[in-house]
This record gives structure tokens, C-alpha cells and sequence, in this order.
């Protein structure tokens, strides 16, 4: 559930900003598929993580706070690159996430 608050909040952020910033097409349509692009190049490493680092840890950390707090920040500092970086954050954390998940419920049960 909160995976897709964080997929589906940005697309939503993404266009009233881009009317703020007055932003072209190209730069507006970057922003929404880079959350879907990172998503997708990181759960590639899902696995990985878990490996090394241990499923209990990685959920007791949570990253979704890191999450959280990259849209607050790009609520906050209005800025085109600040809105790109939060995407790449957003979507990186919820591809691990969605690879992560399946693994520790497979290896817990």
C-alpha cells in the first residue's frame, strides 16, 4: 500500500509543478517516467541488498522515510532538479522495495 502512494503521489506533484515551473513537454514527460525507470533499473538489486545486508534490516530501516522526505523537500525547494532527484529517490526505493518484499516473505514462511 504505501509503495503505491509513492508511485502515484509524484505523477500528481509532477503536473502541478510542471504548471508552476512552466515547464516544456520533454522536461515534464522526464520527470514522469523517471520514477518508472529507476523502478524498474533498481530492482535489479533487490536481491543483492537483501544478500548482503539482511532482509530484517533493510525493513527495520525502512527506506520509505528517505521517501517521504525527498517529496517534502521537493515541496519545499521548488526546483527542476530537486524534482528529478526526488523521482530517481522515489524510484529506486519502491523497486527495491517491491523485490525485497516477495523475498522476505518467501525466506519467512
Amino acid at each position: 500500500m504505501a509503495e503505491a502512494a509513492e508511485v502515484s503521489l509524484p505523477g500528481v506533484i509532477t503536473q502541478y509543478m510542471a504548471c508552476q515551473l512552466g515547464l516544456p513537454n520533454i522536461l515534464e514527460n522526464l520527470l514522469g517516467i523517471s520514477t518508472f525507470v529507476f523502478m524498474a533499473f533498481a530492482s535489479a538489486f533487490g536481491k543483492w541488498i537483501v544478500d548482503r545486508y539482511g532482509s530484517r534490516h533493510y525493513f527495520t530501516c525502512k527506506p520509505n522515510t528517505f521517501a517521504a522526505a525527498s517529496i517534502i523537500i521537493c515541496t519545499i525547494l521548488p526546483d527542476y532538479i530537486t524534482l528529478l532527484l526526488s523521482r530517481v529517490l522515489i524510484g529506486s526505493i519502491a523497486g527495491v522495495n517491491y523485490t525485497t518484499m516477495p523475498l522476505y516473505i518467501s525466506r519467512k514462511y
